[in-house]
């Protein structure tokens, strides 16, 4: 990494298609812009945590709650 390149966090679910389907993307943008770096956090949702309820009835941000909380805090 160059002195002008710039590191950004990206946060995915820890699950494994989740952090594959994010490494593919950031490899892609990282190809189209070279100055660009990336960092991985991983997170769990509810939906990673809760193996009881019924995802027909789970609400629409059950794997995506905790990284949108993370992203506006």
């Amino acid at each position: 990494m160059n002195s002008s390149s710039k590191v950004l966090s990206v946060g995915a679910r820890s699950s494994k298609l989740s952090l594959a389907q994010t490494r593919e993307a950031l490899n892609r943008i990282e190809k189209l812009l070279p100055t660009l770096k990336f960092t991985v956090v991983e997170m769990s949702s509810p939906g990673d945590r809760d193996k009881q309820s019924d995802l027909q009835q789970s609400p629409p941000d059950f794997f995506t709650r905790d990284l949108d909380e993370a992203v506006i805090n």
